[in-house]
């Protein structure tokens, strides 16, 4: 659960100071409690992990009867939902992924020299890259660094981290990434190292 609460307080902190900001506390925790119960149901999870499904729709199905899909709580859940995730862990120098991130894992993979486990050797139930990644179709990449003193893979993790956030950060300017071939070969099975 402590996984879940840091993934979740900077968008909590981001939606209270919108929210202060424009003066409508009582409003904005009346959505967001409608939201979170639209959340829980199985069948949005479901909804959300389509392909198909447009991020616009997936939004108004959150949104309270009667609220504009232009309103500030609307472009709020539009314009800070995670779209990808990285994670560092160790000891077993790999790029590891779960959920639509074939194509990420390597590109990261060719920056550091690591290579790409899609399954780490055992299950990991309950793991953010689980949930994320298997669960709710988000690509996640995790970082395994290798054992040892951090000199000898330092220039290695250096540079897996910078490509992996370089492969996203073309989305703001609108040249995101190519994610064709993750969607047809995501991972619907296997656990990531979390």
């Amino acid at each position: 659960m402590a996984q879940a609460i840091t993934l979740a307080r900077p968008y909590a902190r981001a939606a209270f100071e919108l929210a202060h900001g424009a003066g409508s506390l009582g409003a904005w925790s009346q959505a967001l409690a409608f939201a979170t119960e639209v959340a829980k149901d199985a069948r949005v999870a479901n909804f959300g992990n389509d392909p198909r499904v447009q991020p616009e729709q997936l939004v108004a199905l959150h949104l309270p009867q009667g609220m504009a899909a232009d309103a500030p709580f609307a472009r709020f859940l539009e314009e800070e939902r995670v779209e990808a995730v990285v994670a560092v862990h160790a000891p077993f120098a790999c790029v590891n992924y779960d959920g639509p991130a074939a194509a990420w894992a390597e590109a990261v993979s060719t920056a550091c020299g690591w290579p790409v486990r899609p399954q780490i050797g055992y299950p990991t139930p309950g793991s953010l890259g689980s949930w994320l990644g298997i669960d709710r179709g988000i690509p996640i990449l995790t970082l395994e660094l290798p054992g040892g003193p951090l000199a000898s893979y330092r220039a290695g993790a250096a540079s897996a981290l910078d490509r992996a956030v370089d492969y996203w950060s073309g989305r703001s300017s609108g040249r995101g990434p190519d994610r064709s071939s993750d969607r047809s070969s995501g991972r619907s099975s296997g656990r990531s190292s979390e």
